[in-house]
């Protein structure tokens, strides 16, 4: 299983292409899926089959809507987080970015998780960032988009978190993670969890 890491956005944030042999998809989105598509074409990878968001803020799911519509596939998300990409504009519009993105068709995150498995990957609820983060679990790797990063527990102080509840889903997480997983996170860089900084804020 290989990983290629894009990173890109007004607001930098990270996605990813999950491929092995001639099967492929994505992880989050950034705010464009322009080099998400430069990666797919310059790397000669696979035709991506499916899209997973892992939270509803807009530097994940922002370029969701070019790729499901240039590959017509599914892109999958947990609907707790339906009502925080209504208001992605507006936020960006308050951070003064100039980009904006258009809400594409989001399918429940449960009907992922066949499609996931043939790839050897499950979703796990983590809400704590937003009320449907999730993370995407499986084959010595997990992607867990704002849940946390290198230096710990992602906490910004926007709308629909909660303090508590992000703590609980590090603690659940941190139970089927060995030191040797290697995390992608959705900001900063990848790293094996033994050398998170903090386990807490």
């Amino acid at each position: 299983m290989y990983v290629q890491k894009v990173v890109s956005g007004e607001f930098t944030s990270n996605s990813y292409i999950v491929h092995e042999d001639k099967r492929c998809f994505v992880v989050d989105t950034n705010t464009s899926a322009q080099e998400i598509l430069r990666h797919l074409d310059s790397y000669n990878l696979p035709r991506p089959e499916f899209v997973v968001i892992t939270h509803g803020h807009f530097d994940h799911f922002g370029g969701a809507k070019t790729i499901s519509e240039k590959f017509n596939i599914p892109i999958y998300m947990n609907l707790s987080d339906e009502k925080i990409t209504k208001s992605a504009n507006f936020s960006m519009m308050l951070l003064r970015l100039s980009e904006r993105v258009h809400r594409p068709e989001f399918f429940s995150i449960e009907k992922s998780e066949a499609k996931l498995s043939e790839f050897g990957f499950k979703c796990i609820h983590a809400p704590g960032h937003t009320p449907g983060s999730t993370v995407i679990v499986g084959n010595e790797m997990a992607f867990v988009g704002d849940l946390f990063t290198k230096k710990g527990l992602f906490l910004n102080h926007l709308p629909g978190e909660n303090r508590d509840e992000l703590q609980s889903s590090f603690l659940k997480i941190r139970k089927i993670l060995r030191p040797t997983t290697m995390i992608f996170p959705g900001h900063g860089a990848n790293f094996e969890f033994r050398s998170i900084e903090s386990e807490t804020f």
